[in-house]
């Protein structure tokens, strides 16, 4: 078990983990930590519709529905989603979902259209560099069907990821800024 505290709401959240019975879908990574405090600081997701791409353990999300986000979704591949089921029952939000949402199919019509924060934490990974494209395709699906909406990615920083964010500067439809996390 994983357990954060929020200092905004004096909230924990508590997940399960099942080391390597998902794969990397089963552990909380920094990144994720280092975004969820973030949100907090920020106060960026009270009151908001929040979808996690590649959600894992749905700590990310749950954080979310801790500070107050008014519906959280949580996604991944279907081999996560019981993870992600027995997690989400400990949720703040009376408004959590759990949905299959792997990165090379089309959008489930299930998200809301009132998205308004698109979450994703530690889905650049050295060992799946092949994933850059489907998730860049994902999250620029979703950023063209929800416009207002605002991503929020965080990642550790264990290799070049240029190639995938460069992926971005071709959609002039979509405006991306970059700011490191200190």
């Amino acid at each position: 078990t994983f357990e954060l505290g929020t200092d905004a709401t004096e909230k924990k959240v508590s997940v399960h983990i099942e080391y390597r019975a998902n794969g990397t879908g089963s552990s909380v990574w920094d990144a994720a930590v280092a975004l969820a405090k973030y949100i907090e600081v920020s106060g960026i997701a009270s009151g908001k519709c929040c979808l996690e791409l590649g959600s894992g353990t749905g700590f990310l999300a749950l954080f979310a529905a801790a500070l107050g986000a008014k519906t959280v979704i949580l996604t991944d591949l279907e081999a996560c989603l019981p993870l992600l089921e027995r997690n989400a029952k400990h949720s703040f939000c009376s408004d959590t979902r759990v949905l299959a949402l792997p990165w090379v199919h089309e959008l489930p019509d299930e998200i809301p259209q009132d998205l308004d924060l698109i979450l994703c934490a530690d889905c650049l990974l050295p060992y799946a560099t092949h994933l850059f494209q489907p998730l860049h395709d994902t999250i620029l699906a979703l950023l063209l069907r929800h416009p207002k909406s605002v991503l929020l990615l965080a990642y550790e920083e264990r290799m070049d990821c240029s190639g995938f964010f460069s992926l971005f500067y071709h959609h002039h439809n979509v405006h991306f800024s970059i700011h490191p996390i200190p």
